[in-house]
């Protein structure tokens, strides 16, 4: 009865609430219309949403993640602690705050390892990655499909005697799927970039080798404006880019391991990945902007005197960059997540830790629907296991969804007015109740709110 007569309460100070919201846009429309001058922010790492840990006794480690069509996320990882092998898929969806609602295991009595998921169109996933449980060899490509609720669909390997790995998917603008990786790793030719096309049932339509003599690894893969295809990688090349047969148009090479690429708005594309100083013995992050043709428009390392990687790169709504790995050189641990935000030219705007006394490792990075960011990994400091999955979440501007339902509404009124007052070191403080980050919950907090009632950030 308490609580039905608090929320009574709650949703008449709204309706006050609601009424000094439109007053307040009235007031900031004249002023914006009036204003004879700009300000800028100054670029702040943006406030941690919420983290998370999934696993169990044993290693577990993610790799992949995605924001699906309702908000929510799916993501992938190996896991030692369930399943039927040694190593074993896992695929886990949760709601917009990192709880679980469903989770499946993949594989057979050997070693099932994913590297990449993907939302399809049909609105179910493909994961993409190596086994050892099935297929001709010591390791072959594997590719699953499966339905919304994680079901298989179909579950296909393709390879030979020797190592064979994929890395990246995407499904292509003829639904069907392109996979890139290492062919013939442990075989005559050290290994070569390995791409695959496959119709929407996994049959193959093509495949393409690249490389020379030495060790050549595609490590990601996009496809291309042309409908052709670009991988990043090491070896003979770093970024090799193909038309839409998979018959190579050209291959640069500039120096480093490239772990990953984005094709950006100007048809060029960003990598990342890192390089290795052999007189200092030191690794550092690197960024390198090419245009169409691959060729080096601008390139930053980043990095301090311990060792310093990049994992994952991205081009973000404002037309920067968001950069995801793990650093020795910063932090509190012995590695820790590291996301670095640097602008279309590749200056720096901010970078910011995350992690505890041990090793925690970022491999992916993706912008969410609310222009935040969602980093997701493996932690050894925090969670059940030896290792578990970890997913970062920051917010982004549009933060007036304090419930996670993907929904500005009543509830989040509510959810503020029961934080009211609060306050860093307060015991209820909690920053997510704090909209406008002014270290205080209060009336200007519901006002945002109330300014965005019935918005969803989906």
């Amino acid at each position: 009865m308490k609580y039905v007569i608090r929320k009574v309460a709650l949703v008449f100070i709204f309706s006050i609430v609601l009424g000094v919201a439109f007053y307040a846009q009235e007031y900031k429309a004249l002023s914006e219309l009036f204003s004879m001058s700009a300000t800028s922010e100054t670029a702040q790492p943006p406030l941690t949403a919420w983290t998370n840990a999934y696993g169990g006794s044993e290693w577990d480690q993610a790799y992949s993640v995605v924001q699906i069509d309702d908000g929510k996320y799916v993501f992938v990882g190996r896991t030692n602690s369930f399943g039927a092998g040694n190593l074993d898929c896992l695929l886990i969806k949760t709601d917009t705050r990192g709880n679980t609602i469903w989770s499946k295991t993949f594989g057979g009595t050997d070693d099932d390892w994913p590297s990449a998921v993907i939302q399809t169109d049909d609105g179910g996933y493909v994961i993409a990655g190596g086994t050892r449980s099935t297929g001709a060899g010591s390791y072959d490509f594997w590719v699953l499909k499966t339905g919304s609720q994680g079901n298989v669909i179909w579950d296909k390997t393709y390879g030979e005697a020797a190592w064979d790995f994929a890395h990246s998917v995407v499904q292509t603008v003829d639904g069907g799927y392109a996979i890139t990786g290492v062919k013939d790793f442990m075989g005559a030719n050290s290994g070569d970039f390995w791409l695959v096309k496959i119709d929407a049932s996994g049959n193959v339509q093509w495949n393409q080798t690249y490389g020379d003599v030495a060790p050549d690894e595609a490590l990601a893969l996009v496809q291309t404006s042309d409908g052709g295809y670009a991988m990043a990688g090491t070896g003979f090349a770093n970024l090799v880019k193909t038309n839409a047969d998979g018959d190579q148009q050209w291959a640069k090479y500039y120096g480093f391991v490239a772990n990953s690429l984005d094709q950006t708005n100007d048809t060029g594309y960003i990598l990342t990945g890192y390089s290795y100083d052999t007189n200092a013995e030191d690794y550092d992050l690197w960024l390198i902007k090419t245009d169409a043709d691959g060729n080096i428009q601008w390139n930053k390392t980043i990095g301090g005197s311990g060792w310093d990687f990049a994992r994952s790169v991205i081009q973000t709504s404002d037309g920067g960059y968001a950069i995801a790995g793990y650093t020795r050189s910063y932090g509190a641990g012995s590695y820790d997540f590291w996301l670095i935000k640097a602008d279309i030219a590749g200056n720096l705007q901010w970078n910011q830790t995350y992690g505890g006394t041990y090793v925690d490792q970022a491999f992916s990075v993706i912008e969410t629907s609310d222009r935040g960011y969602l980093m997701i990994g493996k932690t050894d400091s925090f969670g059940s296991g030896s290792s578990d999955f970890w997913l970062v979440k920051l917010a982004g501007p549009w933060n007036y969804d304090v419930t996670g339902d993907g929904y500005c509404g009543i509830d989040d009124i509510v959810a503020v007015a029961e934080h009211f007052s609060t306050y860093p070191g307060h015991q209820n403080w909690n920053p997510i109740y704090d909209i406008n980050e002014d270290s205080y919950v209060g009336i200007d907090d519901i006002v945002l709110i109330a300014e965005h009632f019935g918005e969803s950030i989906i």
